[in-house]
């Protein structure tokens, strides 16, 4: 199961499309244990972050089956990350993520697409298959209620700062990725929506999933972010490099001429 665009600037634009339509189907409720056992689907080279929608291109019948079951029950599903360190053994990291799923479309050549919206992370305990659909047996990720503190409250306006400077350097991110980001006080969402919205590596977007407490979530993205801002003042500096040196050729050949 893969993204549905292959433009990456595409991809993030829609990572913010917030639009309703999910509603009416909750979350899994965990029983007595605090265990949820829905159907469950791979996940490639896309990582969905909570209260985030991303559309999802369905290219295996095993997906399609999970789906399907998953709308017919009008329930949410679990998004399984491979993890390809292990070649020739199939498994998955320990953070997945629930999600919501929208109207399913089909397209060309038998394959289906949808929109998915991230609703919690999730501890995978157990993967099972039964009638060739995977269901896992997962521990719901709650964040924490606790009081921010001073400190707290200094890194998540400094990762507000940087990524507004960041958003000014980068053209390809949205402008309504930015105002979002502005507003937001939730120190996890924040680091969630930054993670999403700047061109990391899928590797730094699976990182960010599995860390659960939400400062140290922040504080990772908030390095990140610097080494990104660090990258993009290079890149300015070079083109200004050559900027001006492509004035002084062009002064050189008029003064010749």
């Amino acid at each position: 199961m893969k993204n549905i665009h292959s433009n990456e600037n595409e991809y993030r634009a829609g990572m913010f499309n917030r639009n309703e339509g999910f509603e009416h189907i909750a979350n899994i409720q965990p029983n007595s244990n605090g265990i949820i056992k829905p159907v469950a689907i791979e996940l490639e080279e896309i990582i969905i972050f909570p209260k985030m929608i991303s559309p999802i291109f369905i290219t295996n019948n095993t997906d399609l089956s999970a789906v399907i079951k998953a709308q017919e029950n009008n329930q949410t599903l679990v998004g399984l990350i491979k993890n390809n360190e292990t070649p020739g053994f199939k498994s998955y990291f320990k953070t997945g993520i629930e999600m919501a799923i929208g109207s399913l479309l089909e397209m060309s050549h038998g394959t289906h697409s949808a929109l998915f919206q991230g609703r919690r992370r999730v501890k995978i305990i157990n993967t099972f298959e039964e009638n060739k659909i995977i269901f896992v047996e997962a521990e719901p990720i709650l964040e924490s209620n606790k009081k921010i503190n001073n400190k707290d409250h200094a890194l998540i306006n400094t990762t507000k700062t940087l990524f507004e400077n960041i958003a000014q350097l980068d053209r390809s991110i949205p402008e309504e990725a930015n105002m979002l980001i502005n507003s937001i006080t939730s120190p996890g969402w924040l680091a969630d929506m930054v993670g999403a919205a700047i061109g990391l590596p899928y590797t730094k977007r699976v990182e960010i999933l599995g860390l659960h407490d939400a400062i140290e979530r922040l504080a990772f993205v908030y390095k990140l972010l610097k080494n990104e801002m660090d990258i993009l003042h290079i890149e300015e500096e070079i083109r200004q490099m050559f900027k001006g040196k492509l004035t002084k050729v062009r002064e050189i050949s008029i003064l010749e001429n």
